[in-house]
């Protein structure tokens, strides 16, 4: 499937994932979660800039990641 990019990042969910099936029975699971990116500010410090990503993972994929 060359048209989907694949991603690797660290993140915390910040919402239970819910499990529910598609009309044709496929698992699905819905999350959001959130990754904090480091940002410097006007000060030379460092501040925490929250990027939330709503996730939806399909299949047995969705099972697993239910019961985790």
């Amino acid at each position: 499937m060359a048209d989907l990019n694949s991603v690797s990042f660290t993140a915390r969910v910040t919402m239970e994932p819910e499990l529910r099936n598609t009309r044709t029975g496929t698992p699905l699971v819905n999350l959001r979660v959130v990754i904090n990116d480091a940002v410097r500010d006007d000060d030379g410090g460092w501040t925490q800039k929250p990027n939330f990503v709503n996730v939806t993972v399909f299949g047995p994929n969705a099972e697993n990641l239910s019961r985790s």
